[in-house]
């Protein structure tokens, strides 16, 4: 890429950024700065340790973890599993300094999850092998080693500690407390200003477990930074409909996990739980729940995959919001979410998210899933790491997704691993609309965004989509038309690794796809990616166009056969028609 081009690039990042962003990021460069100088002054002001104890007994709450994370058996034979890695250790002395680990890994290893699992566990050898754990840590990370003190990892540790003090109450707990003390007065220090999103919201209630949890000089302070920063947070972050602004359903869940453990901190420290606080868990829970519905299926949108992310039903249990609706037709903050009996289709017409941290967001502005009876069908190919190379630059852009790629460009200018330049900045939603039909229930939206406009003609993206549920079966109908077409135009259908795709019969589910309005069609290969450090050989459904014409697809799922689709198919003036097993033609 020519250098100006990379300059124009870096601008419209930076153009994004809050001014307080940069001042933070200077004061941080400046803190680590100091931790490099080794000035004991420093390390006693921002690392100091100091007697603690244990506030209150916390009845914690224990959610469970998603697939390729420890288990207690697992860290009992000396086997610790991280992100679909395996990594064995002798007695409680983990990989804490293997610079080998990739950074991601490293930071759930710092991060201590896996101890909240033995604490779960309860039994008088998983609190001894945690506490070991933990000596081991607090032996192996001498302050400021990185990335065991780097901001994010503390503020995960701090519940993970707090766990296993309430699991395992014990003298000997002493210089741990001690030592967890002194990890928050660095992170109160270091707090990610610069970086804002999630972290900062980590950092504010790690703050705040730390404050109710501890018994020590500084737990007051604490306190009135953590209710300063998470406050902030939930004003800027929690959207109206209660998803989180990273779009992004893990880290949903994950920051929901955290308010839930928090609530459970402060009430053990015969404290209120915030009426703020307890408003935002409520929204978040019915929206998770929402997306989520009786399947369990956890949204892969974004930066989002089953890893990392807590047990979701435990989880929404314990907010006492009922599971989602078995039949639901709603959009909530830009997520249309379409669900019948056996059916579900989501549409991503939500805006990227935070303009000041767009590190989650990818370039799948009207990219759309669909499920039938539990089973993935159309999907977002998911994310594999962070690490900047071609699998990360693939998953976040425009070509990854099951949505309309002009001129063979993204949506929203996504580079490096966690950058995002130019993005739309108008995404509009009509709908959901019922719709009459003879037969189950029917829902058309319409949805348009502008992150074309840099090209010639300034193209809007408008994309229509028509479900209709029926008894075993269901029908999506997608139409996608661009206000000026003079530039060539790729649609993608990403296919579940378990669903293939025989000329427009389907395989592994029944039912078909069928393209209209292309020049051509074929089926290509793609990857999809199950969990972090994990990709599978999946198949895609793609059309192309040399001049963006309105174009399409008809995808029937279920004991339904489509016998007849002419081209240039629009609702009501299609001409398809549908044999139902229980019923004679329906007109579509």
């Amino acid at each position: 890429m020519a250098r100006r081009e990379q300059a124009a690039r870096l601008f419209r990042t930076v153009s994004m950024t809050r001014p307080s962003q940069w001042l933070y990021r200077l004061r941080r460069v400046g803190m680590e700065w100091v931790d490099r100088a080794d000035w004991d002054v420093a390390w006693a002001l921002t690392f100091r340790r100091e007697p603690a104890a244990l506030a209150g007994q916390v009845r914690w709450p224990h959610f469970g973890v998603g697939p390729g994370m420890p288990t207690a058996e697992g860290l009992q034979d000396g086997r610790l599993e991280l992100l679909g890695r395996v990594w064995t250790f002798d007695g409680p002395d983990l990989p804490w300094r293997d610079t080998q680990m990739p950074a991601l890994h490293r930071f759930h290893l710092h991060g201590g999850g896996f101890l909240k699992v033995l604490a779960a566990e309860g039994s008088e050898e998983s609190g001894a092998l945690a506490r070991q754990m933990m000596r081991s840590w607090d032996d192996a990370c001498p302050a400021p080693m990185r990335p065991a003190y780097a901001p994010y990892c503390i503020s995960r540790r701090v519940g993970a500690w707090l766990s296993v003090f309430s699991a395992f109450p014990s003298e000997q707990n002493g210089p741990l407390l001690a030592s967890l003390a002194g990890q928050v007065n660095a992170l109160s220090w270091r707090l990610e200003r610069d970086l804002g999103g999630n972290h900062l919201w980590e950092n504010g209630v790690a703050l705040l477990m730390a404050g109710y949890g501890l018994d020590c000089r500084s737990s007051l302070r604490w306190r009135r930074l953590g209710h300063a920063i998470l406050s902030r947070a939930i004003r800027d972050q929690v959207l109206p409909g209660g998803g989180h602004a990273e779009r992004s359903a893990m880290y949903h869940a994950v920051l929901l996990e955290g308010l839930l453990e928090l609530r459970a901190v402060v009430e053990a420290a015969g404290e209120t739980f915030p009426a703020e606080y307890q408003v935002a868990l409520e929204r978040m829970a019915e929206w998770l729940a929402l997306v989520v519905g009786p399947s369990g299926l956890l949204p892969r949108m974004h930066d989002s995959t089953p890893g990392p992310c807590p047990d979701l039903g435990p989880l929404l249990g314990a907010t006492g919001v009922a599971d989602g609706a078995r039949v639901a037709a709603q959009a909530v903050d830009g997520l249309v979410v379409l669900r019948g009996q056996q059916a579900e289709v989501q549409l991503d017409a939500t805006m990227p998210g935070l303009r000041h941290q767009p590190g989650h967001q990818h370039a799948s502005t009207l990219s759309l899933t669909l499920a039938f009876e539990g089973q993935r069908v159309i999907v977002d190919p998911g994310v594999c790491g962070y690490a900047e190379d071609p699998h990360r630059a693939w998953s976040r852009s425009t070509a990854a997704h099951s949505t309309l790629e002009l001129s063979q460009r993204s949506s929203s200018e996504v580079w490096s691993s966690f950058r995002m330049g130019r993005r739309p900045e108008r995404v509009v939603v009509d709908g959901p609309h019922p719709v009459d039909v003879p037969l189950g229930s029917a829902w058309l939206v319409r949805a348009s965004h502008d992150g074309y406009r840099f090209l010639e003609g300034r193209p809007v993206h408008e994309r229509t989509i028509f479900v209709w549920h029926l008894p075993g079966a269901a029908v999506l109908w997608i139409r996608d038309e661009v206000s000026d077409a003079a530039h060539a135009a790729v649609s993608r259908l990403p296919l579940h690794p378990d669903v293939g795709l025989n000329g427009a019969r389907l395989e592994g589910v029944p039912g078909s796809i069928r393209g209209f309005g292309f020049d051509e069609h074929a089926v290509e290969d793609a990857f999809y990616a199950p969990q972090f450090g994990t990709w599978m050989p999946a198949k895609v459904a793609v059309g192309r166009s040399r001049r963006a014409r309105p174009c399409g697809w008809i995808v029937v799922v279920g004991d339904l056969v489509v016998n007849d689709v002419e081209s240039g198919v629009e609702i009501p003036a299609a001409r398809v028609t549908l044999s139902c097993p229980d019923r004679s033609a329906l007109p579509l």
